[in-house]
């Protein structure tokens, strides 16, 4: 059996809120399915310590590891751990896999720290720490990863310093194939269903509300966390309809909403920084066979258009007057939740760890 190492410096999350905690669990059980021993390097900085000592033993012993892939957090290492005695374990453990020639990949979540938008949603206090150690963590990165996946191409333009073309590639997040019970509704009904941030100015959602507003037989159901919903209900006041449903449902409790649901709505106000984001909500809507509505201008529009899985649209009068088409053309949303359907085979978790094993062992031949 083929043995790979999955490097995650935070413990693993049996039931993983967000997209942070559920990539590198699904990831985990992909490589698992795709066939691999999983060598886990993961968890506490004690926990870490001693899965890194064993490993060397093993390679002292001659046991041969295909290759590494690494799912840091977004923020540094030492401040999400708050573990001031491991600051550069982790930098270590993939200097030594690059040195025994083992291939090294790393997902580079996001590069929030390189915007304004991190600025002001952050102390001076917190900058002065975590910026100076996003800047070493890349550093290391640079000199000891061989191959880096990205949410999307687009991402590479703003990383915080060029990377070979060669050596980095996208990765989304994937997604797992749901059944969708929903079917064709009476008199044009169509149900649209939205689950994620709603904080401004990241999330700003009120094009997507004003564009339901006053439209007949459709509703919206906005699932978000309650507490977020608290700081920004008074912003979306003026935008609210009786059409739109509020809920705060978590993860287990999502699949009945998207089962109920006909479209995914993710229109909302583009923010640079989001341009180059795959949201994972896409991917999961993706599972269910449901198409999606996206805002113009951002990467997992292009993969929306690319596939056929949705509309891209710049205004919220594009929006309804495509959602007036689909009412009075019920057979256009029949074949765009075709095409769903058959293009979330090509985006499972399975075919991402696939793409990662089938780059790295690649790597590894070349560098052979």
């Amino acid at each position: 059996m083929p043995i790979m190492i999955f490097h995650h410096p935070l413990p693993f999350k049996d039931n993983p809120q967000g997209g942070s905690q559920l990539r590198p669990y699904k990831m985990k059980a992909a490589f698992e399915e795709l066939g691999y021993e999983v060598f886990l390097v993961a968890g506490t900085g004690g926990e870490r310590t001693k899965a890194i000592r064993t490993l060397k033993e093993r390679v002292r012993q001659g046991a041969r590891f295909d290759f590494v892939y690494s799912e840091p957090p977004s923020a540094p290492i030492a401040v999400v751990n708050h573990d001031v005695l491991h600051p550069w374990l982790d930098m270590g453990f993939l200097r030594w896999c690059h040195q025994q020639a083992i291939p090294v990949g790393l997902f580079y979540r996001d590069v929030y720290w390189r915007f304004d938008v991190y600025k002001q949603n952050s102390t001076l206090s917190k900058r002065l720490i975590s910026i100076p150690l996003f800047w070493l963590e890349w550093l290391s990165y640079r000199r000891w990863v061989d191959h880096l996946f990205l949410p999307s191409q687009e991402m590479a333009a703003a990383l915080p310093s060029p990377w070979p073309p060669a050596r980095y590639s996208d990765l989304p997040p994937g997604c797992e194939l749901n059944s969708n019970t929903s079917n064709a509704k009476p008199n044009g009904q169509l149900d649209l269903f939205y689950v994620g941030g709603v904080t401004t100015p990241l999330y700003d959602l009120t094009p997507m509300l004003t564009a339901i507003k006053g439209l007949v037989g459709v509703t919206l159901t906005l699932c978000c966390r309650q507490d977020e919903w608290h700081r920004v209900q008074s912003y979306y006041l003026p935008y609210m309809s009786p059409q739109i449903k509020i809920v705060h449902a978590h993860s287990s409790e999502l699949a009945d909403y998207y089962a109920r649901a006909d479209l995914f709505g993710l229109f909302r106000r583009v923010h640079p920084y989001l341009k180059f984001a795959m949201p994972v909500k896409v991917f999961e809507s993706l599972g269910y066979g449901l198409p999606i509505i996206t805002t113009t201008g951002t990467a997992a529009a292009e993969m929306i258009q690319r596939e056929g899985i949705g509309w891209s649209i710049s205004s919220p009068k594009e929006f309804r007057d495509l959602v007036l088409n689909l009412q009075a053309q019920p057979d256009q949303l029949l074949h765009k939740r075709q095409l769903t359907a058959q293009a979330s085979k090509r985006h499972t978790w399975l075919e991402r760890a696939r793409t990662v094993a089938d780059t790295l062992v690649n790597n590894r031949s070349n560098v052979n």
